[in-house]
Parts: structure tokens; C-alpha cells; sequence
């Protein structure tokens, strides 16, 4: 197989032949008795359909919800057609989550006599021992965090209490328990079982790994059949092609629609949607929920920018992100609150808390980060909540009336050191490569080991290529649609559209995403889908701006400072100067960039040795407090500034010695050929120098422990080397002094330039 789907692999822990087997065989389902309380759950439906008592199913009103619901009710009917069963999902406004005491008492008025949660009731103790005071029968099945003690009910199915849990999803569970009870007709689940538990198993975003990838890999035949008229409705609505529909289809298309009629509302269509055999009345669902998708998205929108807005306020009133971040206000709508937290967790990279304030409660909604138990964290602090449920990556609570300030402060103590180096962490990629690396027979390869999702993720390239042709899509500009030279591919990048200008034909930029097949109408093309544009700083013309002079005292106008070494850096944010540091956590730079975005700040600084914000035009003068590395240095900086912006050079920063420094900084930064070759010589003898030029070997796919090195790489095929060897040379060979000179000879005459040649040079 080509390399980058062998490196992809290895990454998602295929190393052995017997672990390649596993991921090819064909999909099959453990036993559901391996779960708990199985076998007692399964004598108690039995007779229950036999003595034809009255079921209630009790559900929940996100995705995974209201498909566990679809399972059971499908699966309960086709046994006993004659029996009555019906449904509840509470309304997330009126009753909240999980299993009430007011729903067990409305069951108990309607005569039910068997109650049976899906994907929820792990945590209702209350409405439980309620249920045994009025004589319902419940079963309880769920794979959220167990309450201590359990909840008093017949049954309790939920992978948790496993020593080993098997991450199944709510509706996994559902689908194993009518299993179980199939299995003693000899008969077998339906697909259509199948397709409604594989869209709650991607939506609820449980591990793709043993059973739940074999059931997602059933449930997507049987959905491309056509085999649930609803979800082929949703299709349509989605403009996706139903003969090819993939795991991220269910993510990014079905799942949200499914969402969004109890975020927006009641749950039920949804339900009914997964139930219906009539394709007209699937029709008519399918646009409501649509409808409310498109409300959902306009009601997130308005949301995550009010909570950057919280979170500009209070970086402005001096106070550092906590590492768990928590932000909230009066009449946030508690249907997008969950994603609105999902959205911030992404750019923050911290776990993140959203709460709604309703009067003098609220509730809120907690997406976590790799290496964070939510659930368990958040028990920590349960003094803070008057409801709190959820599992590891999710968490729903409801609180009195406090302060976020301090309840942020409070979650964010005790955290494990993952979390908090995740807050330091750039993109995760499975390999660097060549544009034109990824060929159409790597996306086949991709295509072949289909479905990817949470815990077996499609492979995340970084790919450095030339920009062939690129322009804007959607009605603001707001998307990027490009082609690299050499590829077979189309590039596609949202919400980049502030980046185009430095996306011209002949630039070259790095950009990590996913290469995918697409098909759109029933259209198959090539994509790779950028989620982040790592584009270099890009030089502007730089000679019109200069001026070879210490800036005047009194400036107006937003202003940038370069300066040369993290100390000085440090020493300006002393002072109270707003700094671009790649010390600080993800959060505060993504922060940082939108108040200068905004134009909130008026001063900022960064580090010329660091990597450069992707600003441009946003200010009106730039200082250099430093000899700039470079004369592309000065073109860099020049496209931070403003039309008939100002670049302020003090002659004396340019006198021998700071060149001496510069040549210094480059060399330690990337040795040259014969400091590389003792480096590695050093490497292949066991030792492991603090040495810069190791990223060399790295992106040369170079192992200086391996025991046979027969391939041979040259120095200028990795990019740090080629870079640093450019800006070296074009220091060493062209005097920056000389450079201005030539371009602009009247820099003598007009700023000083008799003060250089007294000495200063």
C-alpha cells in the first residue's frame, strides 16, 4: 500500500498482520449476554409481550435518543404487533434529562406497567425508587456514568458497569437488548434495526472500534439499500448520494437534522421520521427537520459569537483563560448550548462549559478533551449542581445562580497534566507530504478501509504544495476552493476566505486536512478538505513604508513591536503590551487574534524567531525593536500594516554586531551541512543532543538509530534546512543596509544616514 495509508494505519495502532485481520474481517456483533443484567432483562420483556402489558419506552432528545427509542419501538412492535407500546422523550425545556419523577408519575396515571429507558435513566435514583412506590416495572438500559448507589430498577443494562466497558452508544445498547430477545425466535434483527443504530453510534461519537465499527459497517449497507424511507428523505435534503453514503455523512448531515427537533423543540418527528414506512409522510419530516436544522445553525452562530465576545471582556479586564473554560448568559438557548461548547472546545482546545440562565437557575452543557473524564471530573465539584449526567465527553448539568468566574476557576483546578499540555498542542497529523503525494490510489486505499470516525479517524495529512488556481465560494466570500500543481485533487477550505489573498497562483502554503471522496448530486470527485491553513507570513512591497528612524514619541494608530528574544518579549507583557507568544496555550493566541481582528487592541508585539500571526492589515505602524532577520523580514512585516502604513527602523539596530547576532541566531536555529553531519553522527551513537537541527532528520524520514541506512536524502528536500539556507545566504550575501540603500537612495539625505556611516556600521 503507498506510504501515507501505511503511516495512517500504524498511527491508529495497526502494526501486526493479526490486527490487519481484525480491521478487514467481515463485521460481526458480540453476544448481547455479555452485557449486564442481560439475560434478566430479556425474562422480563419476554413475559411482559407475553401477559400483553402495557411498555413505555423512555428516551432522550438528542440524536442518539430518539435512534435507541426507534430501535426498541421497531424491535418491541415486530415482536408482538398486537401489544401496546408506545413512547416518551421528555422536552428539554419543560422536563430535561433523563428519567423524571413527573414522567414516572404520568406513566403510572396512563396504567403503564413496564417502563424501559433508553440512553438514559443511568443516573435517576429518584425517579427510580418512584417507580418501585407506584409498581411499575423498569428497565433501565443506557451507557452514560453510573450513579452511586445504582438506581433501585429491575434491570440495569449499560456497558459501564462492565469491568471492561464496551463503549456501545444508547442505541447499541437498545439494539443488543432486541437482539437478546430476537435470538429466542430464531429470528434475526431487521437492517432496518441496524441503519437507525449505526446514525445513533456515529452521532453520539463513540469509539469506531470492535463492535460499534462492525455496526456502523452493517448499518451503512443497509441505509445505501434504501431500507428506511425517513433517513433516505434526510439524504436527499443533505444533497448526498444515498449509493454512497459514508460514516461522516451520518456525523455531519443526518445526525444534526435528527438533533435538531428536540433542541428546537419536541423530539417526537424525529422518532417518527426513523419509524415511518410512508414516503410521503417522510417527505413532510424531512423538511420540518430541515427547517429546524437551518434555525438551529442561525441560533449557534449568534451564540458562539456572544461567547467570544464573554471571552474577550474578560481577557480585557486582565484576566487569563482558565483551563477549563466556562461561559454562559441570561436566555442562551439550551438546545445549541451543547454545540456552542463543542465549537469553543475545538479553537480553545480546553475543555468547555456553556450554561443558559433561566432566572435563578440555569443549565448548562460541558464538552471534554483527550485525557479528561468529564463525568468524573465534574462529580469533583457536584456541590456546584443541583442535576449533573453525561459520560466522559459529554456532561449535561443544571446549577443555581452563581459566578461562571469562579465556577471556571473551580473546574479548572485538579485537571490531569494531559489536559493541560492539550492546551499547548498544534495539529495532529498522521504524515508530511508533497501535494502530489496524495494520489487518487491513496484515497482508494482510504475508501477501501471505510467506516473512519472517533477512534479509528480518517488520516489528517499536512501537505505542502504550489497554489495552481484558486477562488472564493459561498455568497459572502467566506470559502476557499484552490488546486496545487501536480495534483489530481481539489482543495477545499471553509471559512478561509481572509486568507485568499495569500492563497495567489505561485504561492506556496502548508494546510493540514483529509483527503476524501466526495460525492455531491451523484457526483464523485477528489477532495481534500483543509480544516487548517498554515499559511507562511507573505512579504509586501516594503520600501514605500520604511523609514530609517527611531519612531516618533507620539503615535496614533494600532501599532505592532518585533522584537528579538523571548525575554524581551516577556518584558513587554509586563508593561502591559498585548503579546503573540507561542508559549502561551492555543486559547489565548486564538483569543488574541480576534480582539486585533476586532480592533480592541492598540499595541502587540510578537517574536521574530517564532512563528508569525496570520495577521494582515491590522495596524498602522510596525516598530522594529530588533536588526529584522531578513530582508524578507521586512516584507513580512509590511503586510501587517494598513494602507499607507509605516515601518520604523532605527539605523543603530543595524550596526556590525546585531549582524553578527543574526548570522548566529540562523545558524543555531539550522546548522549548516557540516554541523548536521556531527549531529548526526552523535544521534547514531546513542546520544541525544539538544540539538535544532534534528527536525532536519525528521522531515527527511531519516533514523539515525536504524541498523542499515542504504537511502540517501538530500539536505535541501527537507523545508527547515531550504529555509534557513535562503535567509543565511540572502544575509550573508546582500548587506540589509545596502538593500534599503539601493531602493531607496534618498534614506540618506532624509533620516539619518550621516549618523551610520559616523560609526554605527
Amino acid at each position: 500500500m503507498p506510504e501515507p495509508v501505511a503511516q495512517w494505519l500504524w498511527h491508529r495502532g495497526i502494526h501486526t498482520v493479526k490486527d490487519w485481520h481484525d480491521l478487514t474481517a467481515e463485521p460481526s456483533l458480540s453476544s448481547p449476554y455479555l452485557l449486564p443484567d442481560m439475560q434478566l432483562a430479556v425474562d422480563i420483556l419476554e413475559n411482559a409481550l407475553r401477559q400483553q402489558w402495557k411498555i413505555r419506552i423512555h428516551g432522550d432528545y438528542d440524536a442518539d435518543g430518539v435512534t435507541a427509542t426507534a430501535v426498541m419501538l421497531i424491535g418491541l412492535k415486530a415482536l408482538d404487533p398486537s401489544g401496546v407500546v408506545d413512547f416518551h422523550i421528555p422536552n428539554r425545556f419543560d422536563e430535561g434529562y433523563g428519567l423524571s419523577t413527573d414522567a414516572v408519575r404520568q406513566a403510572a396515571e396512563d396504567d403503564v406497567q413496564l417502563l424501559v429507558t433508553v440512553d438514559c435513566g443511568a443516573s435517576s435514583q429518584e425517579a427510580a425508587t418512584l417507580a418501585r412506590q407506584l409498581g411499575l416495572t423498569l428497565i433501565i438500559t443506557d451507557h452514560h456514568g453510573l450513579s452511586t448507589p445504582l438506581p433501585t430498577a429491575a434491570a440495569i443494562v449499560n456497558p459501564e458497569r462492565m469491568q471492561t466497558p464496551n463503549r456501545f452508544s444508547g442505541a447499541g445498547v437498545a439494539l443488543q437488548l432486541i437482539r437478546a430477545l430476537t435470538e429466542r425466535t430464531g429470528r434475526l434483527v431487521g437492517d432496518q434495526l441496524l441503519a437507525i443504530a449505526a446514525i445513533g453510534t456515529v452521532a453520539d461519537v463513540v469509539p469506531l472500534i470492535g463492535d460499534n465499527r462492525s455496526l456502523v459497517k452493517l448499518g451503512l449497507a443497509a441505509l445505501r439499500s434504501g431500507v428506511l424511507v425517513g433517513a433516505s428523505a434526510l439524504v436527499e435534503r443533505s444533497h448526498r448520494s444515498l449509493s454512497h453514503l459514508q460514516a461522516s455523512d451520518l456525523a455531519f448531515y443526518l445526525g444534526p437534522r435528527l438533533n435538531a427537533a428536540g433542541r428546537m423543540a419536541d423530539a417526537a418527528p424525529a422518532v417518527e421520521i426513523l419509524t415511518t414506512t410512508d414516503p410521503a409522510r417522510a417527505n413532510t419530516l424531512a423538511d420540518q427537520l430541515d427547517q429546524a436544522n437551518l434555525r438551529r445553525r442561525e441560533l449557534e452562530r449568534e451564540l458562539v459569537e456572544q461567547a467570544w465576545l464573554q471571552l474577550q471582556e474578560w481577557r480585557q479586564s486582565g484576566r487569563s483563560l482558565t483551563p477549563f473554560v466556562v461561559v454562559g448568559g441570561d436566555g442562551w438557548h439550551q438546545g445549541v448550548i451543547g454545540i456552542v461548547a463543542s465549537r469553543l472546545k475545538e479553537v480553545l482546545r480546553s475543555p468547555v462549559a456553556v450554561v443558559g440562565w433561566d432566572g435563578d437557575e440555569g443549565k448548562g452543557s460541558a464538552r471534554s478533551v483527550d485525557g479528561l473524564n468529564l463525568l468524573g471530573h465534574l462529580r469533583r465539584t457536584d456541590d456546584a449542581f443541583l442535576k449533573l449526567g453525561g459520560h466522559r465527553g459529554a456532561a449535561g448539568f443544571s446549577l443555581k445562580r452563581q459566578s461562571l468566574t469562579e465556577l471556571a476557576q473551580r473546574l479548572s483546578e485538579r485537571l490531569p497534566p494531559e489536559v493541560m499540555r492539550y492546551r499547548y498542542r498544534g495539529p495532529v497529523v498522521d504524515g508530511r507530504y508533497g501535494a502530489e503525494e496524495l494520489s487518487t490510489e491513496v484515497a482508494e486505499w482510504v475508501d477501501r478501509l471505510q467506516p473512519t470516525g472517533h477512534g479509528f479517524e480518517a488520516p489528517r495529512w499536512l501537505i505542502r504544495g504550489k497554489i495552481d488556481d484558486m477562488r472564493l465560494m459561498g455568497a459572502q466570500g467566506d470559502h476557499v476552493r484552490y488546486h496545487f500543481e501536480g495534483t489530481t485533487w481539489t482543495g477545499l477550505a471553509f471559512h478561509a476566505g481572509s486568507k485568499a489573498s495569500w492563497m495567489a497562483p505561485g504561492n506556496v502554503i502548508w494546510t493540514v486536512g483529509e483527503l476524501h471522496w466526495d460525492v455531491y448530486r451523484d457526483r464523485r470527485q477528489l477532495r481534500f478538505r483543509s480544516d487548517q491553513l498554515l499559511t507562511p507570513p507573505m512579504a509586501a512591497p516594503w520600501a514605500p513604508g520604511l523609514r530609517l528612524s527611531s519612531p516618533p514619541t507620539r503615535l496614533t494608530g494600532p501599532m505592532v513591536l518585533i522584537v528579538d528574544s523571548q525575554l524581551e518579549l516577556k518584558q513587554l507583557a509586563q508593561q502591559g503590551i498585548d503579546c503573540y507568544d507561542w508559549t502561551h496555550p492555543a486559547a489565548e493566541r486564538a483569543l488574541l487574534s480576534r480582539r486585533v481582528a476586532s480592533g480592541e487592541v492598540d499595541r502587540f508585539a510578537f517574536c521574530q524567531w517564532r512563528p508569525w500571526p496570520e495577521w494582515q492589515a491590522v495596524a498602522d505602524h510596525v516598530i522594529w525593536l530588533c536588526h529584522p532577520l531578513s530582508i524578507e523580514g521586512l516584507g513580512f512585516a509590511a503586510s501587517l500594516l494598513r494602507t499607507s502604513g509605516t515601518q520604523w527602523l532605527d539605523p543603530i539596530r543595524l550596526n556590525a554586531p546585531s549582524r553578527g547576532r543574526l548570522l548566529s541566531k540562523w545558524q543555531r536555529l539550522v546548522p549548516e551541512r557540516d554541523a548536521l553531519a556531527r549531529l548526526w553522527r552523535l544521534l547514531a551513537s546513542g546520544h541525544t543532543p539538544l540539538w535544532a537541527g534534528r527536525g532536519v532528520f525528521q522531515e527527511l524520514g531519516l533514523d539515525p538509530s536504524a541498523k542499515s541506512r542504504t537511502d540517501h536524502r538530500r539536505l535541501m528536500d527537507s523545508p527547515s534546512y531550504r529555509q534557513g539556507w535562503a535567509l543565511r545566504t540572502s544575509i550573508e550575501s546582500e548587506n540589509l543596509l545596502e538593500a534599503i540603500m539601493r531602493t531607496q537612495g534618498r534614506l540618506g539625505s532624509e533620516h539619518g544616514m550621516d549618523a551610520i556611516d559616523s560609526g554605527h556600521t
